[in-house]
């Protein structure tokens, strides 16, 4: 048995880095914002309960790459829709959703041995 990962784990790997990346610059930006609010007013403004709702995106990105890992039909779908949508991120946004795209599409029928 080889140690290599196939195409397809390899693009779920990425889709679970960038929920990393997303929950890092989430508590970055509400910690800038919300510190600063804080020491002024000495009081949590209600809208920061809102921030809240960005989590759901980093959850769906490890919701998408542990199927995509598991090689679940629905998780390619939606891997494929990420690593669309992340084209238009020039140039980096490019190359990652590139890289995605091509794990998923040409490496999704190789099965695990």
């Amino acid at each position: 048995m080889s140690n290599q990962l196939m195409p397809y784990e390899k693009a779920g790997r990425a889709i679970r880095l960038l929920a990393w990346l997303q929950v890092v610059a989430f508590v970055g930006i509400v910690a800038a914002v919300a510190i600063p609010f804080y020491e002024q007013h000495k009081t949590i403004d209600p809208r920061a309960f809102l921030a809240l709702l960005f989590l759901a995106f980093p959850a769906l990105y490890f919701a998408i790459g542990k199927a995509i890992k598991e090689h679940k039909e629905w998780g390619r779908i939606a891997g494929i829709i990420i690593g669309t949508l992340m084209l238009v991120g020039f140039p980096v946004g490019t190359i990652i959703g590139a890289y995605i795209l091509w794990c998923l599409i040409k490496g999704w029928d190789q099965m695990p041995a």
